[in-house]
């Protein structure tokens, strides 16, 4: 079958959405535009058939995917040791991967079609859709990081939620267009979305004067060393680097900060697990007058982790990071196609620790997470203990993707981990954007960029439970109820308001003027012969 003008419409519109969504995340930044994002998509996926809708919806997703996650060119190429050609096929199958999402949108509009009205069927799909795991989950809500009223809905769904609030102001601008190019939307489809998000936004705003109180409290006093050393995969370990993240950490501790946190992989070299305590010594790893919060590479009898070692008084707690990186700490499926690293020699071969051992530090429990795992809402809850953890930590190393994008994504999505738990977050890095962040989302203090940087900041226990800590993503399914009775739909099909919908008006004229449904092309003049009427 020929392509028609309303195939290439339709792709157009899935292709503007995509650039509109990559738009907005942080790099560009140019966060309004995700609140109106989805308008395109939503006309292009009105009336689409199941097939037609998942492609739609697809190739918007992937669209997205491949803009933001080009930063990913450089270690692929570099830390990867992979040819252009191999590169290239990879960043293409990740932005394939990644668009999955938007097929389960698409898909799933067109499933629930049948049965709910356009805005329904569009936000059920929208939050199935938000909690497919892929290998980058980069969420929407990320981009609501520094917008702190709305940001404040993640203590309540977490990042679905938020995700959700922000599709859902589409449709207001999706109703304006659809109206104007003849289609029968209701108005209560544009005004729904405006005064949900209002009410989300006023409650969002009173939160805010209440945490920003407990915020500017003195508290305990925690050190953080900020990274500014270069990762050269083709030179030997440098001791020089370490020896700078020593001196700022001694320095904290000498300015009275009673914990201090070094960034994922601050050691230079990896220690064994027989000798953790004879090693950390020799290294310079303190922890007398001060505990220390340090990244480092563990070799143990399964074989090497990614660990955070808190050093304290002589004692040593070792965390592993559970989620791996692919091609960067292993590479998928190399245990059934050992051929693989060949195409990767460069990349690690990590190994995942057993259990989730629980990180206390003067009877207080941490929830701690490295890299990758602070873009995951449930990753952190759980390491949280679903809510029993009193601070929040975050070692990272954005070196791998030092000027690009990368960096400020990764801390737009971890920023929103303290918001949905209600605790405060710490996080070190090396070369990424190091911070404290309150239980509101507010930053407290960053620091980003060359040299190696010391910060001193208050920080409180707080043992106070939000819901997304209990309960998880269920309070996105609430929001979701809830936005359904603002909408005021009703199933397609059934009488709103004792007015035929407009298919059944559709049908039924189209049946009174030959019994049978007729196409663009061929159009038969009504009764009185005033007008056409075109039935598809």
């Amino acid at each position: 079958m020929r392509p028609t003008r309303s195939d290439a419409r339709c792709v157009l519109l899935a292709l503007g959405s995509g650039v509109l969504l990559a738009l907005a995340f942080p790099g560009p930044g140019l966060w309004p535009l995700a609140f109106v994002a989805h308008a395109p998509l939503l006309l292009a996926l009105d009336g689409a058939k199941f097939l037609r809708a998942v492609w739609i919806g697809w190739l918007a997703y992937a669209a997205l995917a491949l803009l933001v996650c080009r930063f990913l060119w450089v270690p692929l190429r570099v830390l990867g040791d992979l040819p252009w050609a191999t590169a290239a096929m990879a960043l293409g199958l990740l932005a394939a991967l990644q668009g999955l999402r938007g097929a389960i949108l698409g898909g799933g509009m067109a499933l629930l079609g049948r049965l709910l009205p356009l805005p329904s069927a569009f936000l059920v799909a929208f939050l199935a859709s938000e909690h497919v795991p892929l290998i980058f989950s980069w969420s929407l809500a990320g981009v609501a990081s520094g917008f702190l009223p709305l940001a404040q809905s993640a203590s309540l769904g977490g990042a679905p939620l938020v995700a959700l609030w922000i599709a859902a102001a589409s449709l207001p601008l999706a109703t304006l267009l659809a109206r104007k190019a003849g289609r029968p939307w209701p108005w209560r489809w544009a005004w729904g979305p405006l005064l949900g998000l209002g009410l989300a936004l006023v409650w969002g705003r009173q939160r805010l004067e209440q945490l920003s109180q407990e915020e500017r409290q003195v508290g305990w006093s925690v050190g953080l060393v900020h990274g500014a050393i270069p990762l050269n995969p083709d030179a030997p370990p440098e001791l020089e680097g370490w020896l700078s993240l020593r001196r700022a950490a001694l320095d904290l501790e000498r300015r009275g900060a009673r914990l201090v946190v070094l960034p994922e992989t601050a050691l230079p070299l990896p220690v064994r697990w027989e000798h953790l305590e004879e090693e950390l010594r020799a290294l310079g790893v303190e922890g007398e007058r001060a505990a220390w919060l340090v990244g480092a590479l563990v070799e143990e009898p399964r074989g090497v982790l990614n660990g955070a070692l808190l050093v304290e008084e002589g004692s040593v707690q070792v965390a592993g990071k559970r989620v791996l990186l692919p091609f960067g700490e292993y590479i998928p499926l190399e245990r059934w196609m050992p051929w693989l690293r060949g195409l990767s020699p460069r990349t690690a071969r990590l190994t995942v620790p057993w259990g989730e051992p629980e990180v206390r530090l003067d009877g207080h429990r941490l929830g701690l997470s490295i890299c990758y795992e602070g873009v995951m809402s449930e990753r952190v809850r759980v390491a949280a203990g679903q809510g029993e953890a009193e601070l929040l930590l975050n070692l990272s190393n954005d070196a791998w993707f030092a000027e690009t994008q990368e960096p400020a994504l990764h801390a737009a999505q971890t920023r929103l981990r303290a918001v949905e738990l209600g605790r405060y977050l710490v996080r070190s890095t090396n070369q990424g954007h190091t911070m404290v962040v309150g239980p509101s989302g507010r930053l407290l203090a960053e620091a980003a960029g060359t040299p190696t940087q010391a910060l001193l900041v208050n920080v409180l226990w707080r043992r106070e439970s939000t819901v997304f800590a209990r309960w998880g993503a269920w309070g996105g399914g609430m929001g979701l109820l809830g936005f359904l009775v603002l909408l005021g739909c009703s199933p397609r099909g059934t009488p709103a308001r004792g007015r035929v919908p407009w298919e059944r008006r559709r049908r039924e004229l189209c049946q009174n003027l030959g019994g049978g449904m007729f196409s663009a092309r061929n159009p038969k003049a009504s009764k009185d012969g005033s007008k056409l009427v075109f039935c598809e």
